[in-house]
C-alpha cells in the first residue's frame, strides 16, 4: 500500500470525534502489515505505532489526530487532489508520519519513532491528554497539522470558555424601563467585546484576544425568562486571564458566570526557532528546493497539550495541506504536496538520528 492508497482508505473511514474505533483498528492492522514493530489501540481509540532502532538512545514522537469534524464528505481523487473529510485536517499529516517513519526505519541507528493517532482532538483534545500521561518524555515532538509542506508551525493561541446565565421575571414588551433577559445578555457580551477591542488596539491577531459567542439559548416558562450565553476566547502568549475575569464579574449584573474547564482550557504556546528540531526542518525543506516559512496559528491544537506535558522538549507542528480548507465542504489535499512532505520529514528524522 502506498501513501495515496493509505490516505484514501483512512479518509473513506468516517471518524468524527468519539467514533474513531473502526479507523484506529484499521490503522493498527495496516501498520503491522506495513512493517511497524508494535501497534496498539487503547480504550479511547488512540492508535500507537512504533518502529526504529532496536537499541534506541532517543525517541521521536510524531503525534497526529485521526478524528474529524462532521459531516462526512464524498471521497474522490481528481486533478491530482484527494477530496474528503479529514484529507487536510488531519489525516494527510498522519499519513505523512506513517510513511516517513517507514521509509527511514531501516536506516535509523539511534532512534525509535512513535507514531500516535490521537482521538477527540476536535472535541477538547482528550486523546492527546491520555497519551501524554502514558508516554515518557521524548527527545522531540512533531504534531500533525496542516502547515503546507514548506511551513513550520511554532505556536498556537490559547483558549478558554465561559457561560453567562440569567433568570428573571418577564416584563411587558411595552415597558421600556425594564430590559428583558435577552437584552441584558447582549449588553454583557458587548461590554466584554469592548474589553477585547481595547486590548487589541495596535496589536496583530496573534497578539490579540479573540472573542466569539458560540451558543445563545433563550426560554420563557410561566412568566420566567432564562438566557444562557457561551463565549469562547482565543488568548495570546502571556495573557492575564484574571484581568478578563475581573471585567466579566463587574459586568455580569446578577448573572451567573461559569468557567468551563471541560470545554478545553489551554494556554498559548510558542516554540523557539533555534532548536535542533527546527534546524532539521529548515535544512530538509531547503534540501528539497523550497524556502521554509515560520507560522503561528490563531486556533489551538494538540501542541498546546504536549508543550505543557513535556516542558523543554523541542516541538513543532507540521504537515501537508492548506489549513484554510479545514472543516470546509471543499476540503482536499494536493497529492504532490503529500509526497513532498513525506520526503522532507524523512530528512528531518535522519538528521535527528545522526545527532543522537
Amino acid at each position: 500500500m502506498n501513501p495515496v492508497e493509505f490516505l484514501e482508505r483512512i479518509v473513506s473511514i468516517y471518524s468524527p470525534s468519539e467514533r474513531e474505533d473502526e479507523l484506529a483498528k484499521f490503522i493498527a492492522a495496516t501498520a503491522q502489515d506495513l512493517g511497524f514493530a508494535k501497534t496498539s489501540v487503547d480504550h479511547f481509540s488512540n492508535v500507537v505505532l512504533e518502529i526504529g532502532a532496536p537499541t534506541a538512545q532517543k525517541t521521536i514522537l510524531l503525534l497526529g489526530h485521526i478524528d474529524t469534524v462532521r459531516p462526512f464528505l464524498p471521497v474522490k481523487i481528481k486533478d491530482g487532489k484527494l477530496f474528503g473529510r479529514g484529507a487536510v485536517d488531519a489525516k494527510g499529516p498522519f499519513a505523512t508520519f506513517v510513511f516517513a517513519a517507514l521509509a527511514v526505519s531501516k536506516k535509523l541507528k539511534n532512534t525509535k519513532i512513535i507514531v500516535a493517532g490521537a482521538s477527540q482532538e476536535e472535541q477538547h483534545g482528550t486523546g492527546a491528554r491520555v497519551l501524554a500521561e502514558k508516554f515518557s518524555a521524548p527527545d522531540a515532538i512533531v504534531v500533525g497539522e496542516p502547515s503546507g509542506f514548506t511551513g513550520i508551525t511554532l505556536g498556537y493561541k490559547g483558549t478558554f470558555s465561559m457561560e453567562f446565565f440569567k433568570r428573571k421575571n418577564s416584563a411587558h414588551s411595552a415597558n421600556d424601563a425594564e430590559r428583558n433577559a435577552i437584552e441584558e445578555a447582549i449588553d454583557f457580551t458587548q461590554k466584554i467585546k469592548k474589553f477585547c477591542d481595547d486590548f487589541n488596539s495596535g496589536k496583530s491577531i496573534w497578539e490579540g484576544l479573540q472573542q466569539r459567542v458560540v451558543k445563545f439559548v433563550f426560554d420563557e416558562v410561566n412568566g420566567v425568562e432564562q438566557v444562557k450565553v457561551r463565549v469562547k476566547f482565543r488568548t495570546p502568549i502571556g495573557f492575564d486571564i484574571a484581568a478578563l475575569k475581573k471585567v466579566v464579574g463587574k459586568n455580569s449584573k446578577g448573572g451567573e458566570i461559569s468557567y468551563l474547564q471541560s470545554w478545553g482550557s489551554e494556554e498559548a504556546c510558542l516554540s523557539p526557532k533555534n532548536s535542533p528540531l527546527v534546524k532539521a526542518f529548515l535544512a530538509a525543506i531547503r534540501a528539497e528546493g523550497s524556502e521554509p516559512v515560520f507560522k503561528v496559528k490563531t486556533g489551538t491544537a494538540d501542541m498546546n497539550t504536549l508543550v505543557k506535558a513535556f516542558p523543554g522538549v523541542p516541538i513543532v507542528s507540521y504537515g501537508p495541506g492548506d489549513s484554510n480548507l479545514d472543516h470546509t465542504p471543499q476540503e482536499h489535499i494536493e497529492l504532490a504536496e503529500l509526497e513532498k512532505a513525506i520526503k522532507i520529514l524523512e530528512k528531518v528524522l535522519l538528521r535527528l538520528d545522526e545527532r543522537a
